[in-house]
């Protein structure tokens, strides 16, 4: 009997102790999340670009052990965005940015000491283009471009606009790093579209990944130009005004679409009704 109460005590006791490390362990673990939160989950590379998303924390380290830096953002002083904050604050030799969005895609300068300057090449949310389809992005958005080659191999990118000679792409602060198997543009406007090329050893023959990459400037507006008049029997000749690229214009009349007398942004009546007079009888997109 003695025995028995010996374990018992003893099994109480250890309840007891796991009673008492209950609330230190979830103090720990609510401990660790926080720091995990609080945590740079994008650390930008000198000299190379960098993938960050959207809602990242950002984080770009000067170089600087000593000497205060000045920070500016696509080479304009003051750009930075008032949310960021410096480690140390007085000397700024660490930028820390949070909730990172597309606007805070670009090029980030610390300068210090009597020329040193270094570099940051940041995109976020940047659009996946792979290679074989077309890649299709509006102006201003970011891309990427993966070669798929080994981290181990060299790869050299060149581009070919329409109408235009390949050249060479090697500027460093548009890969991820000295190998290129990685590329990313920003800002993207008309006269960036047209084919990219990634060429390898792989190890022999050379492997070529092409990326075909279209841009479009976004449509804003779209309207019917001005106001027509005629008379009935009379053709009339309807055009849609488009502030941005717009491939192909859908006309309707009501909900039924219009194929015939369609030429490009253009739609023909050819014989004008009173019922064709209706507002907005006639649309298009």
């Amino acid at each position: 009997m003695v025995h028995r109460s010996s374990r018992r005590g003893r099994r109480g006791r250890r309840e007891l102790l796991i009673m008492r490390l209950r609330p230190a362990l979830v103090w720990f673990l609510l401990l660790s999340l926080t720091r995990m939160a609080e945590s740079d989950d994008c650390e930008g590379k000198i000299g190379h670009v960098k993938f960050c998303g959207v809602g990242d924390n950002l984080k770009l380290v000067s170089g600087s052990s000593t000497d205060s830096v000045t920070w500016t953002f696509e080479g304009q002083s003051g750009s930075i965005p008032s949310r960021a904050t410096y480690d140390p604050a007085t000397e700024k030799q660490t930028l820390k940015l949070g909730k990172l969005s597309a606007a805070d895609s670009g090029k980030y300068t610390a300068t210090y000491g009597s020329s040193t300057t270094k570099t940051f090449s940041i995109l976020v949310g940047a659009v996946t283009c792979d290679a074989g389809p077309e890649c299709k992005v509006v102006t201003g958005s970011s891309i990427k471009m993966d070669s798929a080659a080994g981290s181990a191999i060299d790869v050299s990118w060149t581009h070919t606009k329409p109408d235009a000679p390949e050249t060479a792409i090697d500027e460093a602060n548009k890969f991820t790093d000295d190998k290129k198997k990685e590329m990313g543009r920003f800002n993207m406007q008309l006269a960036d579209a047209g084919t990219y090329k990634a060429k390898y050893p792989n190890p022999s023959p050379t492997t070529t990944a092409t990326f075909t990459v279209s841009v479009q400037a976004p449509i804003t507006a779209v309207k019917i130009a001005g106001k027509v008049s005629a008379c009935a029997g009379k053709s009339v000749i309807l055009e849609c005004k488009v502030t941005g690229d717009a491939k192909v214009v859908t006309w309707k009349k009501g909900t039924t679409p219009q194929a015939t007398n369609v030429s490009g942004k253009k739609l023909t009546i050819s014989e004008a009704k009173p019922e064709d007079a209706e507002r907005r009888i006639y649309s298009h997109r």
